[in-house]
């Protein structure tokens, strides 16, 4: 049996693809009086999912070998264990008693009314946690899936550093995408927002997901929002172009990068137009998410609209 609501606290889980602005996210509702996220944890971003042990985490999900972590982001949702509803909940009768335990000395104020927990790996199992957490909400975050396959490129294996395989790491998007909107008729609160439209009125998505936690209304710090995809267009122009405009670097600037750098100068304009074949076949699929290929500016859909 499931273990029963505790009416001290309502939890809001937030998910949502590596590098959507998750962090972001969780960090500007984190400012309200009313809500209270994980600090001081030991992970850089405050996951719950690196201090409790009651599911997988997404590097044990995406990882091949017990050593390897690079590439886990653009992997996990593969991972038949990475999809968890109600019926797996049931076989942990005391997973709500072992979260509670894992992240209760690091709620940064323990009086709040409403705790926020954010792990991009909650995209797919909301079903799971609403069965432990019967009052919960959810909310989810998408960011064009171009944008957030280059945004990811810096843990990826040297193949992805040099321009091959995105269309790969657009398909794993779509797979977790798409787990999450089967799951999603069966929730009883959520909410979607996209990274574009947080980005381009931050104000107005700050008031609307207020209104979504039924929290009262107050006026959030949203200084910290800055676009930061400016790069991304125009490696996409580089890439799409097969090498015609203006090389971007996105690896960095350390000695091994430059050696990327010299790589993909060569592979990129070749291998690209393979990948674009490829990745013109996931049109119709990103189309359905408000999303395309020839505009990494679109806003994105609600994933129920």
């Amino acid at each position: 049996m499931v273990a029963g609501p505790d009416i001290s606290f309502e939890m809001v889980f937030l998910g949502g693809l590596q590098r959507s602005g998750t962090t972001l996210l969780g960090r500007l509702l984190s400012q309200h009086s009313e809500v209270s996220g994980l600090v001081g944890t030991p992970t850089a971003e405050d996951e719950g999912q690196f201090i409790q042990d009651v599911y997988p985490n997404d590097h044990e999900l995406g990882r091949k070998t017990s050593r390897n972590l690079r590439g886990t982001s653009m992997r996990w949702a593969y991972n038949p264990k990475a999809h968890l509803t109600e019926a797996d909940a049931a076989m942990i009768p005391d997973a709500r008693a072992r979260l509670d335990e894992s992240w209760r000395a690091y709620w940064a104020d323990e009086s709040a009314p409403m705790r926020l927990e954010k792990t991009p790996s909650n995209l797919t199992r909301t079903r799971f946690l609403q069965a432990i957490y019967p009052e919960s909400r959810f909310l989810i975050i998408t960011r064009h899936p171009i944008i957030q396959a280059l945004a990811v490129r810096k843990w990826a294996t040297v193949p992805k550093k040099v321009g091959l395989d995105l269309s790969k790491v657009v398909d794993h998007w779509l797979h977790a995408m798409d787990t999450f909107r089967k799951d999603q008729p069966h929730l009883r609160s959520v909410e979607v927002v996209s990274y574009e439209s947080l980005m381009a009125q931050p104000a107005v998505v700050m008031v609307r997901l207020q209104e979504f936690l039924g929290i009262q209304r107050e006026l959030l710090d949203t200084s910290s929002v800055r676009n930061t995809s400016t790069a991304y267009d125009r490696y996409w122009d580089y890439y799409r172009s097969h090498g015609r405009a203006d090389y971007v670097r996105l690896n960095g600037d350390r000695p091994r990068d430059r050696v990327y750098e010299s790589l993909e100068r060569i592979i990129a304009p070749i291998a690209s137009r393979a990948e674009m074949r490829r990745l013109s076949k996931l049109e119709p699929r990103l189309n359905e998410y408000g999303y395309s290929l020839d505009d990494l500016h679109c806003c994105g859909l609600r994933v129920d609209a």
